[in-house]
């Protein structure tokens, strides 16, 4: 785990972001005080993580995954193509 001030995370950026990319979490502090955490997330992580954080997203995933699907077939029967 990395503690760093706000003014030193801006002035090196690339480096605190390497760093959680690398699996290090990185504590950013203000006077002292810690204002914000990072740390590096994987795609699927991410996915999970959004998900989570967002009910109504995930309602509307669940609402999709849970709904009938139509085949090509079907969609122009039913339009009458």
């Amino acid at each position: 785990m990395k503690f760093t001030d706000f003014s030193k995370f801006k002035d090196d950026i690339d480096k605190f972001l390497n760093l959680a990319k690398k699996g290090e979490d990185v504590i950013i502090t203000k006077a002292g005080k810690p204002i914000l955490s990072m740390a590096g997330i994987s795609k699927e992580d991410a996915e999970d993580y959004i998900l989570a954080k967002h009910y109504k997203l995930d309602k509307k995933v669940k609402s999709v995954q849970d709904s009938k699907v139509l085949s090509h077939k079907q969609v122009k029967k039913h339009l009458g193509i």
